[in-house]
């Protein structure tokens, strides 16, 4: 369902998979949407497109709770994939033939014995039916795609400070001087979010 016409205007910070995706959504609800995104190196390209939320809940950092949030995105993601590839006309690589795992993690649950994959020295090997993975990077290039091809627009540039106005985010200035205004202001730049926050939570990376 479109929004209505009279819907703010938005702009969303940042160039990996998370501000494409926001944009693209909105865009695909008629919102005016501009996404600034300078281009930089980005989580998304270094990220092995596991869609394992098996594994990822297994990890030593892992928050509580977050085992049900990835099973909830794992089960949205048939739909993202359908929808980001007839909007994009191009192919994300997504699959959901399970995850085959190496020796012995009793973190993780719910697996079942498989043959350890040929050329590999591991004395066990088990499978997560159900998850799967997505390549990072055709996915990230069909987001800026379907971005376009819903309507949004895309600068260039990297973002200074958020401009505010009577105590309210009415945009973002980049440091080449241009002012990008808007309604409202997403800030999805992953690290890159810690230069524009004065005040907010502990940003830390996590790899792996």
């Amino acid at each position: 369902m479109a929004l209505k016409s009279s819907s703010p205007s938005i702009v969303v910070i940042g160039g990996g998979l998370i501000a494409h995706a926001i944009a693209w959504r909105l865009a695909r609800l008629d919102v005016q949407v501009t996404l600034l995104a300078d281009g930089g190196p980005a989580a998304s390209a270094a990220s092995a497109g596991m869609l394992a939320p098996s594994f990822e809940a297994a990890h030593d950092r892992a928050a509580p709770g977050l085992k049900a949030m990835l099973d909830e995105s794992l089960q949205l993601w048939d739909d993202f994939a359908t929808n980001l590839e007839a909007d994009s006309g191009m192919a994300i690589d997504y699959h959901r033939n399970g995850i085959v795992g190496l020796g012995d993690t009793p973190a993780i649950g719910d697996r079942h014995p498989v043959a350890v994959p040929s050329g590999i020295a591991a004395p066990s090997a088990w499978c997560v039916r159900g998850e799967g993975q997505v390549d990072p990077r055709r996915t990230l290039v069909a987001l800026k795609q379907a971005v376009a091809a819903r309507g949004g627009k895309t600068v260039a540039g990297t973002a200074e400070r958020l401009v505010l106005e009577k105590e309210k985010v009415r945009g973002v200035k980049t440091k080449s001087g241009a002012c990008v205004e808007a309604d409202r202001t997403i800030l999805a730049a992953g690290m890159g979010s810690r230069r524009l926050l004065k005040e907010g939570p502990s940003l830390v990376p996590v790899r792996g």
